[in-house]
């Protein structure tokens, strides 16, 4: 599992925020988000947003059951699988 840390520089006085995502193996739609987030954390922020960012230490970690997510994209009808 990679934990993706979006920070400005390493300062144990911010807030730190944590996000787990993909916990449950169907929760397909939290890992996009995790993608959605961490895209506009890097790369499109404007300038009025990122000095908002930048005052938060940002820990993602995009898929926290990588066995299970995997085993519902089997093409044998684990979809549904708990």
């Amino acid at each position: 599992m990679t934990v993706v840390d979006v920070a400005a520089a390493a300062d144990i006085s911010v807030t730190v925020v944590v996000s787990l995502l993909g916990i449950h193996s169907r929760e397909w739609a939290s890992v996009a988000t995790a993608v959605y987030i961490l895209s506009h954390l890097t790369e499109r922020l404007s300038k009025k947003d990122r000095a908002t960012v930048e005052n938060f230490s940002w820990y993602i970690l995009p898929t926290a059951n990588p066995d299970g997510y995997n085993y519902t994209w089997q093409d044998d009808g684990k979809e549904m699988y708990r």
